[in-house]
């Protein structure tokens, strides 16, 4: 695998946990304006579909050539069935929300803004370690530069309202 690709899978995952944990800094009891925490959700769910197209999505040459996908290092992906409910809809959230101008974007109640993290980073992890052991070490999640993703509650969530 190619070390940058890697990189970058790497820097994504990254970054959606710092989203996810400045986040709970932040807050910590107080209120933050709108748009600081509009921002910090956003930015975990850009990562989060990047993550998820990198994993779940096929790849199609003749549609988007530059585009980077597992099953271009793991013909056989087995890590599409485990958790793919709670990232699917993690997914379709963040293209509604964040991704694409729609119509539903402007009826979402403050409930449908609301990210519960631990299912989404737990399902991604498992995903992504699933991809490392498929490369027979090509790919490694921890390249050994970053911190230990953070452990988030079951019950800790993001809200950009």
């Amino acid at each position: 695998m190619d070390l940058e690709i890697a990189k970058v899978v790497r820097n994504d995952w990254r970054q959606l946990n710092d989203a996810a944990s400045l986040y709970r800094v932040l807050v910590n009891g107080r209120p933050l304006p709108r748009g600081l925490r509009t921002a910090i959700c956003d930015s975990f769910a850009v990562r989060m579909r990047n993550l998820y197209e990198f994993l779940f999505h096929d790849y199609d040459p003749n549609r988007f050539p530059d585009d980077v996908r597992a099953v271009q290092f793991v013909p056989v992906p087995t890590w599409r069935h485990d958790t793919f409910g709670v990232l699917k809809d993690a997914k379709e959230k963040a293209d509604k929300e964040v991704n694409h101008v729609t119509t539903r974007r402007r009826a979402l109640s403050e409930a449908d803004r609301t990210w519960t993290v631990a299912p989404i980073v737990d399902g991604l992890k498992h995903c992504l370690l699933m991809f490392e052991s498929a490369t027979g070490g090509a790919f490694t999640l921890d390249d050994g530069t970053m911190p230990v993703p953070t452990k988030f509650d079951a019950t800790f969530t993001m809200s950009s309202t």
